[in-house]
């Protein structure tokens, strides 16, 4: 038997001689009579002359359907191969496919996500950045964080799934500096990095562009000053007190500005 490891770029010789003989000396004649499972026969071949075995591309071992396990049949016949006094022996070589924990990859390098400025707290996108581990074992076991964003950001990623939050706060007029947002070329951004982690410490990252767009926001009115006069009393926003009888000329009003964003 035989141990390889899988997705190994190397040219392997898995054994340089079978160790058939012939008493009468004749001329050996070897080929490969079964490869189980079949999906992987093109990738093994023999010397005809030598029994050599050989394995010319990298074997992934979550192609295989049985563990991992490879069982090859050379058949060596003699007399070379011809006639009908020929006969031929089978050697069967099992050879063992070794798994080692491959990493995470992201699909993309980067991802965008387009975002009306106060919408209410929820995912950026109805569906998280698509990562692709072939690790069995890391099924469910991967982890994501993010980086780049000074503490209380306004995004969150969910740990398990990758799923990255935003907590309704987006305004494009102030950006979030905690955030990494700004505002370059009439454009509010804010771009941070997701990282992805699974169970032997491999991983990747991708970066996150969260664009934030503009939103025409009706106009408000802000209090700026009030009269002096104490017969002229701002009781709020809305409302003036004015005393009974006031000579005429004293103010009876607030400033107010008209503020548009």
């Amino acid at each position: 038997s035989v141990s390889i490891v899988e997705e190994s770029d190397e040219y392997y010789e898995l054994i340089a001689d079978l160790g058939a003989t012939d008493s009468e000396g004749t001329e050996l004649v070897h080929r490969i009579s079964r490869v189980s499972p079949a999906l992987v026969t093109t990738l093994f071949s023999v010397d005809s002359t030598t029994g050599a075995l050989r394995v010319h591309q990298p074997i992934d071992y979550e192609t295989m359907t049985n563990d991992g396990t490879i069982v090859v049949d050379v058949e060596v016949t003699d007399n070379g191969g011809v006639g009908e006094n020929a006969t031929s022996v089978t050697s069967t070589v099992t050879i063992t496919v070794e798994d080692i924990n491959e990493p995470p990859s992201f699909d993309e390098p980067s991802y965008r996500y387009d975002i009306a400025e106060m919408t209410s707290a929820g995912p950026v996108s109805s569906t998280p950045p698509r990562v692709t581990d072939p690790d069995a074992a890391d099924a469910g076991q991967l982890q994501f964080s993010l980086h780049g964003l000074s503490e209380s950001p306004i995004f969150t990623v969910d740990a398990s799934t990758g799923l990255i939050s935003q907590d309704g706060s987006l305004d494009y007029e102030a950006p979030s500096v905690s955030s990494a947002c700004s505002i370059v070329s009439g454009k509010h951004s804010c771009t941070f990095v997701l990282e992805v982690v699974d169970t032997a410490g491999h991983q990747d990252n991708t970066t996150i562009h969260v664009v934030v767009e503009n939103v025409n926001e009706p106009p408000t009115f802000s209090k700026i000053a009030c009269s002096t006069s104490s017969l002229v009393a701002c009781e709020d926003f809305n409302t003036i007190s004015i005393a009974e009888n006031i000579c005429p000329g004293i103010s009876c009003s607030q400033t107010i500005a008209n503020l548009d964003r």
